[in-house]
């Protein structure tokens, strides 16, 4: 008989494969640490919208105030009324050479305050008189100047007449032309402006008055 022999060398079908060496386990893994409980934060108080807001007090009227800066001082005037307008053009402009003098150290002499409430009176005069419409005043400090400007809703505009001694009446522009610093006029878009510039001082070598500028 025909012996069989074994097959040992892994060929053939009925052949054992290789013999495989089992893997190392693997090392055991430490478990996290839980993590800590957070604090719940406390709910924010509820807020009554029901409740009216506090009551916000308005603003003291302050100085006067320069336009940009230490820029020229500044006061406007709204002139809607009667005649009584023309009376508080020149306390206004009063207050305002006051006030200049008294909270910011400019010199304004007491012919500087005359004058201008004479400018003042005469501008504001003719504006009610000839101009339809409201009125309005600005007063600002210029260097050593107070200028005067009044605006109204009549472009045309002022003419001086030949001084004449027979007149009576109608001398107003006359006289502002011969106490200001500088006399100017100008149309805008609602009417004209005359502007008119005082020394504050009494300096000697002022210019004289009746410079009118184009």
């Amino acid at each position: 008989m025909r012996q069989v022999r074994p097959v040992f060398d892994g060929e053939g079908a009925t052949g054992l494969g290789p013999i495989r060496a089992a893997t190392a386990p693997q090392p055991l893994r430490e478990a996290t640490a839980p993590q800590p409980l957070r604090e719940a934060t406390a709910p924010e108080p509820l807020r009554d919208t029901t409740g009216p807001e506090p009551l916000r007090g308005r603003p003291a009227p302050g100085p006067l105030r320069a336009a940009s800066g230490p820029g020229p001082l500044r006061d406007v005037v709204a002139l809607d009324g009667d005649g009584s307008c023309i009376s508080q053009a020149r306390h206004r402009a009063a207050d305002f050479l006051a006030r200049a003098r008294d909270e910011y150290g400019l010199p304004v002499s007491a012919r500087a305050m005359d004058v201008t409430r004479l400018v003042v009176s005469e501008l504001v005069t003719n504006a009610r008189k000839y101009a339809p419409g409201p009125v309005r005043m600005e007063l600002r400090v210029v260097g050593a100047l107070v200028e005067v400007a009044v605006c109204d809703g009549e472009p045309v505009l002022p003419v001086a007449r030949t001084a004449d001694a027979r007149r009576v009446g109608q001398h107003g522009l006359e006289i502002v032309m011969a106490v200001a610093q500088d006399f100017h006029v100008r149309r805008d878009r609602t009417g004209k402006r005359v502007t008119v510039r005082i020394a504050l001082t009494d300096a000697p070598g002022a210019p004289a008055g009746g410079r009118r500028t184009p």
